[in-house]
C-alpha cells in the first residue's frame, strides 16, 4: 500500500507551497530520496467555476513526507516527529 499526499493541501496556508517545495527540492538534491520513487502524477478534476479541470497534480509518498518532516523546525514538526516515532 502507498501513501500519498497532495504537494499543497487545500488546508494548507499560503506560504506553505513555497516552503514545501524548497525542502522537497533539497531532498532531490542531497540524493536522500529520487524523484522516480516519491513522486506520482495524479489526474484530479478541480471545479473552475461552472467547469470541469482535469489537471495532473503531484502527490508524494509517506518517505517524502517524513523526510519534510524531520527537516522543519516548528512547533508542529517537533509534534510530527514526536508522533512518527512514538
Amino acid at each position: 500500500m502507498k501513501i500519498y499526499l497532495p504537494k499543497t493541501p487545500a488546508s494548507a496556508p499560503e506560504f506553505f507551497d513555497d516552503f514545501l517545495i524548497r525542502h522537497i527540492k533539497n531532498v532531490f538534491e542531497s540524493g536522500e530520496l529520487k524523484e522516480m520513487s516519491t513522486v506520482a502524477k495524479i489526474a484530479t478534476v478541480q471545479k473552475e467555476g461552472k467547469r470541469e479541470i482535469i489537471r495532473d497534480i503531484e502527490y508524494f509518498n509517506l518517505d517524502m513526507i517524513l523526510s519534510v518532516g524531520y527537516r522543519v523546525n516548528s512547533k508542529q514538526a517537533t509534534q510530527f516527529r514526536i508522533w512518527a516515532t512514538n
